[in-house]
């Protein structure tokens, strides 16, 4: 089971979303119960002559080459898309879910909080945080995101409600709770558009007043070009942040489910993605969310926008759905094979590189699909 879909089937996707993909016995990173979470939060990677076969889960470009992360603390770089290498000098053998980039400097995120960073587009890697403690219990304490707004300013998304933020490029990060950076005074997420009631009558209503909101997961992180923030989470719950990441507005989503992840298209807009092919859009700086058709039932796992604004998501049982600029519902194609896939970045034209179950693949949707 990919690990954000596996942690949302975990304690509260067992309300009604539970899902959905295979490989359950990865989401550990393969490592064996005599190594330990722990340990392996701290072991060097190990070089595997099949790594760019193995459970990957996140791909991007960085400069003239492309990094892709996954299980083991795999990290595997490629300039022509042919061959691929892994990166020398990994500190970890947790797995990675997720990476960003700003030109040459890369971070990397994964299971045991581990946070990693490159100063060289990927070819070394120093580990800048590591939180095993819970290695003992059947939770290896993932982050599943991580964003950037400058070389120093990052945060990192993960289980529980959990924000990992920096304010010097990772060489400090300080642990927080979603439910601590929200106020009262913050939480009237649609006065602007003239609704009376707060986001926390919104929260009460969907959830009672016994819940507390901030122990969901929080999947995934985007930023418009304005600066606004969006923490896309489970179970119907979501973040909006207009000052940087400092205070947070509780978001009810109209679909209940959970999202793995959100993007920020160019024009603007915030679209989320999650279970059973849900995908929701919003046009007006993430306070408002409207459903987007996508004719599939498979959940969906990650996604992109191209350079022409073309908006490409990725997920379960091989799923690729494709909408055009300007288009209001997503096409959807079948990824030969039928591999889970974990996520996508451009390559040239209509060409993708997609990342997943078996490792990296090369695709063009609508080319054998």
């Amino acid at each position: 089971m990919f690990l954000h879909a596996a942690y949302g089937a975990s304690a509260r996707l067992r309300r009604g979303s539970a899902t959905l993909l295979v490989l359950a016995a990865l989401s550990t990173g393969g490592v064996s119960a005599q190594e330990g979470a722990e340990d392996s939060a701290m072991l060097a990677a190990e070089t595997q002559p099949l790594a760019a076969q193995s459970l990957l889960l996140d791909v991007t470009a960085v400069g003239d080459r492309f990094v892709a992360v996954g299980e083991r603390g795999h990290v595997l770089l490629s300039e022509d898309l042919e061959t691929w290498r892994q990166a020398s000098s990994v500190p970890t053998r947790s797995t990675l879910t997720a990476l960003t980039a700003i030109g040459d400097l890369v971070w990397a995120v994964g299971h045991d909080s581990v946070i990693l960073h490159s100063s060289d587009g990927g070819d070394t890697w120093t580990r800048q945080y590591a939180d095993p403690a819970q290695s003992g219990e059947d939770d290896p304490n993932p982050l599943f995101d991580v964003h950037f707004l400058d070389a120093d300013r990052g945060l990192a998304a993960g289980s529980y409600g959990r924000l990992l933020v920096t304010g010097d490029g990772g060489r400090n990060w300080e642990e927080q709770l979603i439910g601590d950076l929200l106020s009262e005074e913050e939480l009237d997420a649609d006065a602007d558009a003239g609704d009376d009631t707060s986001a926390a009558d919104d929260y009460e209503s969907q959830f009672g007043e016994e819940e507390q909101y901030y122990d969901y997961h929080l999947n995934g992180i985007a930023e418009l070009q304005d600066g606004t923030l969006f923490l896309a989470g489970e179970a119907g719950t979501s973040y909006l942040s207009r000052d940087g990441g400092e205070s947070w507005i509780f978001i009810a989503m109209p679909y209940e489910g959970s999202m793995f992840g959100v993007m920020a298209t160019r024009d603007g807009r915030f679209v989320a993605y999650g279970l059973r092919g849900n995908v929701l859009e919003s046009t007006d700086g993430g306070a408002n969310w409207i459903e987007v058709s996508t004719d599939s039932l498979s959940s969906i796992m990650g996604g992109t926008v191209t350079d022409d604004g073309t908006e490409i998501l990725v997920g379960a049982n091989g799923a690729v759905l494709l909408r055009r600029p300007g288009g209001t519902t997503f096409v959807t194609y079948a990824f030969p094979g039928g591999e889970d896939l974990g996520n996508v970045t451009p390559v040239s034209g209509a060409n993708l590189l997609v990342v997943g179950e078996g490792g990296i693949f090369r695709y063009t949707p609508g080319a054998g699909s």
